[in-house]
C-alpha cells in the first residue's frame, strides 16, 4: 500500500462519519477486510479483474498491506460496521418505556435487548396494533420481539420499519 493509498483511506473514514451519501455502503467491504486483518502481521490481497473489462491503469493484481497499516483497517472496520444499518435485525427484549401522545395512533417503545452481546436500549416506532402489543408486553413484563433495520443515530440505536411484532410466551 502506497502512502497516497493510505492517505485516501484515512480521508474516507471521516467521510463515513459525516454520512456522505453512499460512502458507508461503498465501504462496508473495507470493514469486512478490517475484521479479517490479523493484528500481528500484514495482509496480502489478490485481485481478479473481469475478462470483459480492461484492467484499470495502474490496476494491481496483488496488494500487500504492511503490518503497520493493519490498525487503520481494523479501525475502519469498527467505524463502518458501527454505521452500517443491519437489515432484518430481530430485536428481543423488555419494553422499558412507552411514548405516545393522547390522540396519536403511532408511538415509540424503548426495548432493552442484546445488541452485539451487550444490553442496549433501542427505540422502536410502532403503530396501531403493534404499539398496543408493546404496551401489553410492558404491563405484563413479558419479552417483546420485532424485526426491522437496526441503525445507529449518534450514540443511540433505533429500529426502523418494525414488523413481525410478537409478545413472547414464556414457558412456565
Amino acid at each position: 500500500m502506497t502512502g497516497a493509498e493510505l492517505d485516501r483511506l484515512q480521508e474516507a473514514v471521516p467521510a463515513a462519519w459525516e454520512h456522505e451519501p453512499g460512502t458507508v455502503d461503498r465501504m462496508v467491504g473495507l470493514g469486512a477486510l478490517g475484521k479479517m486483518a490479523p493484528a500481528n502481521r500484514g495482509l496480502s490481497l489478490s485481485v481478479s479483474w473481469a475478462r470483459s473489462r480492461p484492467v484499470p491503469e495502474g490496476g494491481a493484481r496483488q496488494v500487500a498491506v504492511p503490518v503497520q497499516f493493519v490498525p487503520v483497517f481494523q479501525e475502519a472496520a469498527r467505524v463502518l460496521l458501527d454505521l452500517a444499518a443491519r437489515p432484518n435485525y430481530v430485536l428481543l427484549g423488555a419494553v422499558v418505556r412507552l411514548d405516545r401522545g393522547p390522540t396519536d395512533e403511532e408511538g415509540a417503545a424503548t426495548v432493552v435487548g442484546l445488541v452485539d452481546d451487550r444490553p442496549r436500549s433501542v427505540r422502536v416506532r410502532l403503530g396501531g396494533d403493534d404499539y398496543r402489543l408493546a404496551v401489553r408486553a410492558h404491563d405484563e413484563r413479558r419479552p417483546f420481539s420485532c424485526t426491522g433495520e437496526l441503525s445507529k443515530e449518534g450514540r443511540s440505536l433505533r429500529l426502523d420499519n418494525a414488523r413481525e411484532t410478537v409478545l413472547v410466551h414464556e414457558d412456565s
